[in-house]
């Protein structure tokens, strides 16, 4: 009997990975770009703190597109002395 099967017929989402020497050209040319510290870092946060930081990096990202949209008008920054984001 295959191992992907039982007694009473195949096992639904059975997958076997491949074994731990397989070696895909793709997936190694990919690794290089990977930062596995970051990774690791991201893994020690808690699944509360996971999301608090992706909300700050959405504002973020937000406040950069609506900047690039719509730009402050160099009189105000002159006048200002000062500008409100980087």
């Amino acid at each position: 009997m295959d191992h992907a099967e039982s007694e009473s017929g195949p096992t639904p989402y059975h997958w076997d990975p491949p074994p731990p020497d397989f070696y895909d050209p793709v997936i190694e040319y990919y690794k290089q770009f990977v930062d596995r510290e970051a990774l690791r870092e991201n893994l020690r946060l808690t699944v509360d703190q996971r999301f608090e930081k992706l909300k700050e990096r959405i504002a973020g990202e937000k406040a950069r597109r609506a900047e690039e949209t719509f730009p402050m008008p160099d009189a105000v920054v002159e006048h200002s002395g000062q500008r409100l984001t980087s």
